[in-house]
């Protein structure tokens, strides 16, 4: 008999316990209550401020205002030839150029602007920009195996300003 009201007392003991711990505790905001939100201290306009802030709009709309166009070409490659075969741009232009294989493994290069497309199979397309910032005339060619070779060449002309 003895240990059972051991038992017994015990099971109340840890019960309790259990039944304690797992209530919501009350919360005692009133410390947060009493906390004054602080002021942002923001210091005053100087004229040196001012003539910052002028110098740089005054920068950033110079160099917005001189913009280069971006010329878009859509190339196909097939077995051995490109078409168009030949490019016009001014000097500055951006160049952004969607090569797609009509037919074969091939891909698009132009060594003077250091822009090359991927290789890639039929069906599929690459994309390269850069910037014409030499005038001339330029070849542009297929890197793959002897196609250059075979005349699988275009011609890139990049007009003086």
């Amino acid at each position: 008999m003895k240990y059972i009201t051991t038992i017994v007392i015990l099971l109340l003991f840890i019960g309790g316990a259990w039944y304690y711990l797992s209530q919501p505790k009350a919360v005692d905001n009133s410390a947060a209550l009493n906390n004054t939100p602080t002021e942002e201290v923001i210091p005053p306009i100087t004229t040196e401020a001012v003539e910052q802030a002028t110098t740089t709009e005054a920068n950033n709309s110079t160099s917005t205002a001189s913009t280069t166009a971006v010329r878009e070409f859509k190339i196909n490659g097939f077995m051995f030839g490109y078409t168009p075969n030949e490019m016009r741009v001014t000097q500055g232009d951006t160049v952004k150029v969607v090569f797609t294989s009509t037919d074969g493994f091939h891909d698009w290069v132009v060594d003077e602007f250091n822009a090359r497309t991927k290789q890639i199979q039929t069906g599929e397309t690459s994309e390269v920009t850069f910037v014409a910032d030499k005038a001339g005339t330029f070849e542009y060619y297929c890197s793959v195996g002897q196609h250059r070779a075979k005349g699988m060449v275009g011609t890139l002309i990049v007009d003086a300003k």
